[in-house]
């Protein structure tokens, strides 16, 4: 069992047709238990819940463009990791694997029900003297909108290094 907080800012911003068009403060924090059980030394699995706020405010933007104030989040969250890597960074051989799941429930005190799940798939492999690097990672809502703070985002520097951060986003 694990009891814990979580707390995130960041300024991000959004874009359309692949121009910043606005700037958001992202802020959240929420609680949550976690129980869960180890299989062996290179897997787990956890359930939980979480209670706590979102908020998307704007920074830089025009009025129409609009903004979340401070709202509910909660929901039940599903996690499952198997990791059998040399080194936590920097492995030059070996698996990591994760699948997140996460349901929102107005019930449980959330603004918007919608369910959330997202994986990765990375693998080290030393290829002709060189160090392999594979890395793949997924995500959808299952057709329902997600609110704009826990959309998917792709573009940066450890995902889609072409792209500014967060260039991309959407419900999958």
């Amino acid at each position: 069992m694990e009891p814990g907080f979580y707390g995130e800012r960041s300024l991000e911003e959004l874009f359309y047709n692949g121009d910043a068009i606005s700037r958001y403060e992202f802020e959240g924090a929420y609680g949550f238990v976690d129980v869960g059980r180890a299989f062996g030394t290179r897997s787990k699995l956890r359930a939980g819940i979480r209670y706590g706020t979102q908020a998307a405010k704007r920074d830089i933007a025009v009025p129409q463009v609009p903004e979340i104030d401070a709202e509910g989040y909660a929901g039940w969250t599903l996690g499952f990791a198997y990791e059998d890597r040399d080194a936590a960074a920097l492995a030059t051989h070996g698996w990591l694997g994760r699948l997140r799941c996460f349901r929102s429930e107005e019930s449980l005190g959330a603004a918007h029900d919608y369910d959330r799940l997202e994986c990765m798939l990375v693998r080290s492999l030393p290829q002709w003297g060189n160090l392999l690097y594979l890395r793949g990672v997924g995500g959808t809502s299952f057709g329902t909108p997600l609110p704009l703070y826990d959309s998917f985002a792709l573009g940066g520097p450890t995902s889609l290094p072409g792209l500014s951060t967060g260039q991309l986003r959407g419900d999958s």
